[in-house]
């Protein structure tokens, strides 16, 4: 009998989460994750408030 390892039957391998991701100032410069967005947009709001001030 033959065993299948419980990641290789949805067809994702080992070598697939080799994606390089920025950090830094990349990453909220190119940034698609909701959270990330949401967080731009609050540190906007509170610049634009302190300028405005």
């Amino acid at each position: 009998m033959t065993t299948i390892h419980p990641d290789h039957v949805h067809g994702h391998d080992d070598h697939d989460h080799a994606h390089d991701h920025p950090t830094g100032l990349g990453r909220w410069v190119t940034a698609t994750n909701h959270k990330d967005i949401g967080t731009l947009y609050l540190w906007f709001a509170f610049i634009m408030f302190l300028s405005g001030a």
